[in-house]
This record gives C-alpha cells, sequence and structure tokens, in this order.
C-alpha cells in the first residue's frame, strides 16, 4: 500500500512517476479536530481574556464565545481584500497533512474524530478541498473543539483553545 514507483517511457525518455495504490504516504493522528478562528486584534482585546498574552492557554466554552463575541469590536482594519476573520480547519498535524496534500500533492489522512456540527463541517470540507483522506476521520455526536487565534499589530499569536466537552477518537475505535 502508499506509493508504487514504476518506470514510463515518455517520448521514448525514461522517467519515473509515482501512483497512489491504496493507503495515504502519510497519516497524521489529531484525536480532537479543531477548527481555527484567526482575527488580527489590538492590545485591548488581548487585556482581556485570561493568560498570559501570547503562547496558548485552554479556556472553557463560556470564555471562547466571550472571545468570539468581542472580536467585531477589537479586530484592526486590513489592507487588503482578505477577510477580517478567518474560520479553517487547525491544528499542528492538520496543518501539516494539509500542507503535505495541497502544497506538495502527497498523499496524505488524518486520524481523528469531529463532532457532527457545523464547525465538524467546515473542518471536514477544508481538509477534503485540500485533498485529505478522510476515510479515517470519525463523525460523532457532539462538538469539535475550536481555538480563537489572535494576531497582534506585530504578528505574535494569543490561542486559546477549547477542547472542553469535544469529541476526540478513542483508542477503542477501528480503523481497519
Amino acid at each position: 500500500m502508499g506509493v508504487e514507483i514504476r518506470p514510463a517511457t515518455i517520448n521514448g525518455e525514461n522517467h519515473s512517476e509515482s501512483v497512489n495504490i491504496g493507503a495515504p504516504v502519510v497519516l497524521g493522528l489529531q484525536p480532537f479536530a479543531l477548527v481555527d478562528h484567526i482575527a488580527k486584534v489590538d492590545w485591548s482585546l488581548l487585556s482581556q481574556i485570561p493568560g498570559e498574552r501570547g503562547g496558548s492557554f485552554p479556556v472553557a466554552v463560556e470564555e471562547l464565545k466571550h472571545i468570539l463575541n468581542e472580536l467585531n469590536a477589537h479586530i484592526l482594519p486590513s489592507t487588503d481584500n482578505e477577510s477580517l476573520l478567518k474560520t479553517i480547519a487547525g491544528g499542528s498535524v492538520a496543518n501539516t497533512i494539509r500542507g503535505l496534500a495541497a502544497g506538495f500533492g502527497i498523499s496524505s489522512g488524518i486520524i481523528g474524530a469531529c463532532g457532527e456540527d457545523e464547525e465538524g463541517k467546515l473542518f471536514m470540507s477544508n481538509m477534503g478541498l485540500s485533498k485529505v483522506d478522510l476515510s479515517r476521520l470519525r463523525l460523532k455526536n457532539g462538538t469539535t473543539a475550536q481555538c480563537v487565534c489572535l494576531v497582534d499589530e506585530v504578528g505574535n499569536r494569543t490561542m486559546r483553545p477549547c477542547l472542553s466537552g469535544s469529541v476526540k477518537v478513542q483508542v477503542i475505535s477501528t480503523f481497519i
């Protein structure tokens, strides 16, 4: 399974081509599917949320909702046509797998779970558009994890993930 290299002849010259004949070449394990809400914000919002500026500090569902509600008042204006708030599939593993699939054309998949909610649909759509194999991603009744990624004027990131009550893949799940 994976990639098979076989010789090919093009215009009389020998070339090799990669042919995907089964499972993805790279599989990433991210137990919680995660959706990132990314916005450039002013310092005043960062002083209102728990934890230090920069880095990552877990928050409860109520705090996540509060931060998301406050974003509109604190988003910095954009000089280009980009959306002021981006919501995309996130998490280190998902970002890596998506980059391998979309950026390099490497057959990649993700192992994990997402909720049957709007965030879960967004996660699956975003990863699917990047041609990530989702056959090992389990849909579960519940919510998908979220993270607010606040970027200040100089590009420093302050992240507030909320994994509370989010679905995740369990060790006893079968993927094969």
